[in-house]
């Protein structure tokens, strides 16, 4: 059987990455050649894998799909692939798929890993999704609802599409806060309120924490309002953070949860052509669970967003 040489990213070990050679096979019955238009890099879990911080403990659930070699070890890792379809049946040939492949420039897959992706949606901000899906999950976990206040803390790829979900709810009030100042001119491009601090006057009725610092969970309760709750989007790896729980944290009955998602290749689709997409007139019912399926959030999202994949230029590779 002919084989088809490949270029794909690894890490070595920790710290380094290099550009292996190698070959694979034609696709089988049922199974496709795609080639990658675009290869993201989710930011914060591959910067824990490139820098050799999985804890071990944790090794198995931090598996993606389609990774080769171990942590600690050699490995290809990622999860966030846009390709066109090469080589394959009618129905996907020349189509433009979404897939959990790590970074390589051509691989097969079987039919049933990809997601077709509509027409109406750029092939560049596909690479949004996996982080749209945790987003739109930590919203549905977490109820908010119009008369709300929320921080979001991290003005990063998740904590931007957290925000714009949650303003997209009528009537609740919502503020970004990151450090950095320079993300100001994005939080206004999207009409969220931005700050670079956490006011200590704040009272709000939830929190989603989103900047990868464990070191900030400590700070956050003091801005609760009575039955908050704080909502933790970040996988700190092997960080240690320490929280207070004591004092004045169980008489306000707060609640603290969190979030990390593993299991997109179980829960996605795109809605089919002809089915009922979210609009504007629709956009408030991200709060409401069941409302709107997450197939028409994401494309409702990804149709409308027109510079979040380019604020990071480091975060794409084509």
């Amino acid at each position: 059987m002919k084989k088809i040489n490949v270029r794909s990213f690894w890490i070595k070990k920790k710290n380094i990455g290099f550009i292996k050679e190698h070959f694979i096979s034609e696709p089988k019955r049922s199974e496709v050649l795609i080639k990658t238009v675009y290869s993201g890099i989710s930011y914060g879990t591959e910067r824990i894998v490139f820098t050799g911080s999985v804890p071990k403990n944790q090794i198995k659930m931090m598996k993606c799909p389609h990774q080769e070699g171990e942590f600690g070890s050699d490995v290809k890792y990622g999860y966030l692939n846009v390709g066109k379809v090469i080589k394959g049946s009618r129905k996907f040939k020349n189509k433009f798929v979404f897939t959990l492949f790590p970074h390589q420039d051509l691989f097969v897959l079987k039919e049933d890993d990809l997601v077709l992706i509509p027409k109406s949606i750029p092939k560049k901000r596909c690479l949004l999704i996996a982080n749209m899906e945790t987003a739109l999950n930590a919203i549905w976990d977490t109820l908010p609802t119009s008369g709300d206040k929320a921080i979001v803390v991290g003005a990063g790829i998740v904590g931007f599409i957290v925000a714009y979900l949650l303003r997209s709810i009528k009537g609740m009030d919502v503020t970004i806060v990151d450090k950095d100042k320079t993300k100001k001119k994005y939080a206004k491009y999207f009409d969220i309120n931005f700050s670079d601090k956490i006011k200590k006057s704040s009272k709000v009725d939830f929190i989603y924490e989103c900047s990868g610092n464990p070191n900030i969970l400590n700070r956050l309760p003091a801005s609760l309002k009575e039955e908050g709750a704080i909502c933790v989007l970040s996988w700190y790896g092997n960080q240690v953070s320490k929280m207070n729980l004591g004092e004045d944290f169980l008489s306000s009955n707060a609640l603290f949860g969190m979030y990390y998602c593993n299991d997109l290749d179980n829960k996605l689709y795109f809605a089919e052509e002809g089915d009922c997409l979210c609009d504007n007139s629709q956009a408030d019912n991200f709060g409401e669970t069941g409302s709107c399926n997450l197939g028409s959030g994401i494309e409702y999202f990804l149709s409308q967003c027109e510079t979040l994949v380019d604020y990071w230029p480091k975060w794409i590779y084509k």
